[in-house]
């Protein structure tokens, strides 16, 4: 229960410390507590790693004397050397949320007892000038304006106070930095942060207090972040003229559920700077004013301005804690106002929509009974949750235009608790859900690569650009730039920019601004092509004078909060955004690696999806051209990694389930993650991600695949390459993805109507991948079938006309005639066929010959019938082939030549006289040819082969001559790839050798050392 008394005080002591801050006369010290939520050990961290140095083991720490008797052990060098290693000297720590919370303190003058730069570092990155004082030399040089004074030295002027030795000279080593702090401790404000009962720093300022204060001067406050309220302790530091602020007092924090300091500590800030009363609103609405200008508010920013104000956003939904502790009655008024105000907004009908219902409601997905019922029970209980509430009818704009700014963002609702029971022991939730804005069209055109509606926007939107639409200056811009029209961009940006300036706009003046920098320094570094060079020495002069940071430092009322738009211009929403990324994708990483029997904390990945959508959200409809910075790219390729690797994981599907637990992961991916894939990662990235894996999309995301690749046109000269990379993207995810039977036609189709010629050669494996997939996945119909013949006509009269390229063609045609074959079509086109006869492409013939319709066969029959062997660049190859497949039989003088040819290769009697087998160009991939013809009988000097191919030492020979009965132990994976494709399909007919060689795989993929093509060769022969 709170004493009403001593939060009486508080509150007092809360209004002197505000005064002191607006009137420029409070003075702040930073101990130690401030820096550990960035990594700093605390002070008895520090000291007891000294003392396992010194193998001192009791208790309690003498926390002078042990650095003392390090230093008197060790010697200066090697005592230095420690202390800057315990105290992370050069380490890359960035400031936490306290260090922001002390900047906003505006505070003319902190002084800290620390070593560490985040002081430094979080007032640079919230547009603060500060100068440092961190020895009596530098004290006469300070600038005007906020000082730190860094009272017991650093590291770089190698002056550090830490040791014995070191406090008994202090007033010798910093006797004008001791005068001048103890001038402010006797004229100003003091509150000390992030200290401890036990520092010696705190026991040494102490006695300074009291030695200047005494019972004369107003006292100074001291924030306790981890004892509970003890009156003794409390009346003992009043003696030194320090009032202590417990936060187990304001908070109504109870010891038994832990403590967290760190929390404790910024909760106690931000209750100093939130102001009182009525005026919590107004401060609310102030640093939510920036948002005000923007198109989308992100959540990474409404996060901290709402929980400065008590409102907590997690997870897209706002609430306050008040089902274990009593909410603060001003929090409680705003946070219902703003409820009860949407309520209104949505007509007090409340549906709740399927993303928030199914998060919290998963067993009643297919249950429509249920689903209603929770829906009229949601209603009902808002219903009497606002029965008797009075909205603040004084502050009706200021909640209105709170919630305008809320609808501009990804936030799912209001977050309410009903009690439900007389003894207040239960709660009912009623949620309200937030009706947001709707996104502009053009962004499902730029999310779904449809080129073409863009560029009917664009000229839809050429037609009304004017002096008063500086958003649609804006809109078209960004629409420009996604096209790569950049000058075009370039200039949109460059109108809008003026306009705004002068409707005295001056958040969207300066995000104008902005973009047209980041598109003016891609044209003016040459990256872009077909713009001329006078056009870019233009936009690069007027680039040059661009001075963003002046201009962000001369913009009048930008709320209390303009980090949002710092962040923007300096790419610090990229790198924070970065580093939260990276961790939550090692919980991604860990939450999916570990088995819970009951997991009751936040699903890392959806947390991560949420936030790097909200990001995206926020970079574009902001119309911000930063997605080839490699700031921002980075987040998205780690995401989809870690979205990929958490989607990939597979749940042991037997009984021990139950009781072994279950691992915490994405179950497919949603079209977000496929969106990211095709914008943000390299089509080698994708490949490499996806392999060996099929991921699961859901219907949504198959649906938008289906969309982006019917939105796919050839290739403009106007345009070129704007989307040439989307497709295969596209075609690389459908060799590793679930798939539908229309998602198959559709991506055969499109290859029909739109890929040239070279892309079969370059794409061929990703096309097979692709198609096998579909195979393995029996959505191949009839349409399939039918596309997919249309795919081989065109292919095939293409090659007719450039033979050279059939060669690179192969295997693409085979995998396509052998998938038509095995899902019942044939194709059997001799009047494409007989071009292909003669030159170059006669491989090719001889190569499907067996996938071919009767009368295709024949055609090739007759003209290689009588074909004789000769010692030429495809011969060999060619005589396997045509042998194999019984167009020819075996002929003695050919096998003669080949043997003869191939042992003296072994004995180096002769050198490779430019023989070419294709398409292996190597001697032992023939040789495997031959060893095929011998296991299916088809060599005449049998016992010459065998001895010709054991002699080459070739992989995997022992096990082909007799793999019914090789003993499984030894071998190796890497040999299916040395096999033509025809010998594998012959081993694999047999069941229990296909079960070990399957065996034997997954052993090794177990153990990491299966390559990419051995998985394929699984999926593709193993498991079909």
């Amino acid at each position: 229960m709170k004493d009403n008394n001593l939060l009486s005080q508080y509150k007092e002591s809360k209004r002197i410390i505000r005064q002191a801050m607006n009137d420029n006369q409070l003075v702040l010290f930073v101990g130690a507590g401030a820096s550990i939520a960035s990594g700093m050990p605390s002070w008895s961290e520090a000291i007891e790693k000294i003392a396992e140095r010194l193998s001192i083991t009791d208790t309690p720490l003498d926390y002078l004397r042990i650095p003392q008797n390090y230093y008197n052990a060790r010697g200066k060098k090697e005592y230095t050397q420690l202390m800057r290693n315990i105290f992370k000297h050069g380490d890359f720590l960035k400031p936490n949320e306290i260090h922001n919370k002390i900047v906003e303190f505006n505070a003319e003058t902190i002084i800290t007892t620390n070593y560490d730069h985040l002081i430094e570092q979080a007032a640079e990155d919230n547009s603060q000038v500060i100068s440092v004082v961190s020895k009596d030399a530098d004290l006469p040089y300070r600038k005007a304006g906020k000082e730190l004074i860094k009272m017991h030295g650093d590291f770089e002027n190698d002056n550090f106070v830490l040791k014995e030795e070191d406090y008994l000279d202090y007033s010798k080593n910093f006797k004008l930095i001791e005068n001048y702090v103890k001038s402010l401790i006797g004229t100003k404000v003091v509150l000390f942060i992030g200290y401890s009962f036990n520092d010696p720093d705190m026991k040494l300022i102490f006695s300074w207090v009291k030695d200047i204060l005494g019972g004369d001067f107003q006292r100074a406050y001291l924030i306790e972040a981890v004892k509970s309220y003890d009156i003794n302790e409390a009346e003992y530091f009043k003696n030194f003229g320090i009032n202590i602020l417990y936060a187990s007092v304001e908070l109504s924090l109870n010891p038994k559920k832990g403590i967290d300091p760190a929390y404790n500590l910024l909760s106690m800030l931000k209750w100093l700077l939130v102001p009182d009363d009525t005026n919590k609103i107004d401060y609310l609405l102030n640093n939510l004013k920036p948002f005000k200008g923007m198109y989308y508010a992100s959540q990474k920013y409404l996060k901290g301005i709402f929980g400065d104000a008590g409102i907590r956003l997690e997870n897209g939904v706002l609430s306050i804690i008040d089902t274990i502790k009593e909410a603060d009655v001003d929090t409680q008024l705003i946070f219902n106002s703003l409820a009860y105000e949407q309520w209104i907004r949505i007509e007090k009908h409340i549906e709740l929509p399927e993303e928030l219902f199914f998060t919290w409601e998963d067993s009643v997905k297919n249950d429509e009974k249920r689903i209603r019922e929770i829906q009229d029970n949601n209603n009902r209980w808002a219903e009497e949750y606002f029965k008797d509430f009075k909205p603040m009818k004084l502050k009706q704009k200021e909640i209105s235009d709170i919630l305008d700014i809320i609808s501009k963002s990804n936030i799912l609702c209001f977050e309410c608790h009903l009690v439900s029971n007389k003894s207040q022991t239960t709660w009912n939730v009623v949620r309200i859900p937030i009706k947001k804005s709707n996104n502009p069209e053009w962004m499902s055109y730029v999310n779904s690569f449809d080129f073409g509606k863009l560029e009917e926007i664009a000229n839809t939107n050429r037609t009304q650009l004017a002096e008063t639409r500086p958003d649609l200056f804006m809109e078209q811009g960004y629409i420009h730039f996604v096209l790569g029209e950049f000058l075009l961009s370039y200039n949109c940006y460059k109108n809008a920019k003026s306009i705004f300036y002068k409707q005295q706009k001056y958040i969207q003046f300066f995000i104008a601004e902005f973009n047209r920098y980041i598109v003016g320094n891609m044209i003016s570094k040459g990256l872009i092509y077909g713009i001329d060079s006078s056009n870019a020495k233009k936009v690069k002069e007027e680039c040059d004078a661009i001075v963003l940071d002046k201009m962000f430092n001369s913009l009048p009322d930008l709320g209390e909060s303009n980090k949002a738009l710092k962040d923007i211009y300096t790419f610090n929403v990229a790198y924070t955004l970065f580093q939260d990324a990276y961790k939550t994708s090692e919980k991604v990483d860990e939450q999916a690696k570990t088995k819970y029997l009951l997991f009751s904390g936040t699903y890392a990945f959806a947390s991560m999806r949420e936030s790097i959508s909200d990001y995206y959200d926020y970079i574009t409809l902001n119309y911000l051209p930063v997605n080839h910075y490699s700031e921002h790219v980075s987040i998205f390729r780690m995401y989809f990694q870690s979205i990929v690797n958490s989607a990939s994981i597979r749940d042991d599907n037997n009984v021990d389930e139950l009781y072994s637990g279950k691992r915490v992961h994405a179950s497919e991916l949603v079209p977000f993650d496929v969106m990211v894939a095709l914008r943000f990662v390299d089509t080698k990235n994708i490949e490499k991600l996806l392999m060996g894996n099929t991921i699961t999309l859901n219907m949504s995301a198959v649906n938008y695949l289906c969309l982006v690749i019917n939105n796919y046109n050839k290739r403009t000269m106007s345009r070129p390459l704007v989307n040439e990379d989307i497709f295969w993207k596209c075609i690389v995810i459908l060799g590793h993805c679930t798939l539908s039977e229309e998602l198959v036609t559709v991506a055969i189709k499109k290859m029909v109507s739109t890929i040239c010629t070279s892309d079969y050669g370059f794409q061929a494996n990703r096309i097979i991948s692709f198609l096998n997939n579909a195979n393995r996945q029996k959505v191949i119909s009839a349409d399939v079938i039918t596309n997919m013949e249309l795919l081989l006509e065109g292919e095939l009269e293409t090659l007719a006309q450039n033979k050279g390229e059939a060669q690179f063609h192969r295997d693409i045609v085979y995998s396509q005639l052998w998938i038509m074959q095995e899902n019942g079509g044939i194709f059997d086109k001799p009047k494409l066929i007989t071009p292909l006869l003669i030159d170059d492409s006669r491989l090719l013939c001889a190569y499907i010959y067996k996938l071919l319709g009767k009368k295709s066969q024949k055609v090739i029959y007759d003209a290689y019938c009588n074909w004789t062997f000769e010692m030429s660049d495809f011969g060999f190859e060619f005589y396997y082939l045509l042998v194999n497949s019984k167009i020819i039989q075996p002929n003695n003088d050919a096998e003669k030549s080949i043997i003869e040819y191939y042992g003296k290769i072994k004995t180096n009697e002769i050198q490779a006289k430019g023989i070419i087998v294709v398409p292996a160009q190597d001697e032992d991939r023939f040789l495997y040819n031959l060893l095929d013809l011998y296991m299916k009988d088809l060599i005449i000097n049998k016992d010459a082969c065998k001895k010709l191919i054991l002699e080459h030492d070739l992989p995997g020979v022992e096990w082909l001559i007799d793999y019914r009965n090789y003993d499984y132990d030894k071998f190796d994976p890497n040999w299916l790839r040395l096999c033509t494709k025809g010998l594998i399909t012959e081993i694999c007919r047999e069941a229990d050798v296909r079960k070990k060689i399957r065996r034997a795989v997954e052993n090794q993929y177990r153990k990491g050392k299966v390559i990419p093509e051995i998985i394929d060769i699984y999926f593709n022969t193993l498991v079909s």
